[in-house]
């Protein structure tokens, strides 16, 4: 459901700019707020949460980060990606620190949709 909207936010419109118009912005915010809640719950709360049950912290925010990144990979340029994988993963670890000294997911889930609304609006300012 979210890659359908996702795919609509983008579609490209024959001779039309591709990049979301005003008219797409509740769109793109339900898509965000729905989407960066459900991957705090999964990989917060779940993942690091239950993780730190069993092992100690660092392992389980390592391996959350990878998976995390895993799950946000793209294709492109191998030097883009290797950037992009390497921030996602900082990203992550410091969302897990967040949710480690809270025990809240809606406290990492801020910085986490404050970060994805940056990248939508900054990087085809920067790139587009």
């Amino acid at each position: 459901m979210l890659r359908g909207i996702r795919q609509r936010l983008y579609r490209p419109c024959a001779g039309a700019d591709h990049r979301p118009g005003p008219e797409q912005l509740p769109l793109l915010l339900f898509s965000q707020i729905v989407s960066v809640l459900g991957e705090e719950i999964e990989y917060r709360a779940f993942f690091v949460g239950k993780g730190m049950k069993r092992f100690s912290f660092w392992p389980v925010a390592v391996a959350g980060a990878a998976l995390f990144a895993a799950a946000h990979y793209a294709p492109g340029a191998a030097g883009v990606i290797a950037w992009d994988l390497c921030g996602i993963i900082i990203d992550a670890i410091l969302f897990a620190i967040l949710y480690r000294k809270t025990g809240n997911c809606l406290i990492s889930f801020v910085p986490h949709f404050l970060n994805n609304m940056i990248g939508f609006f900054l990087v085809p300012i920067l790139f587009g």
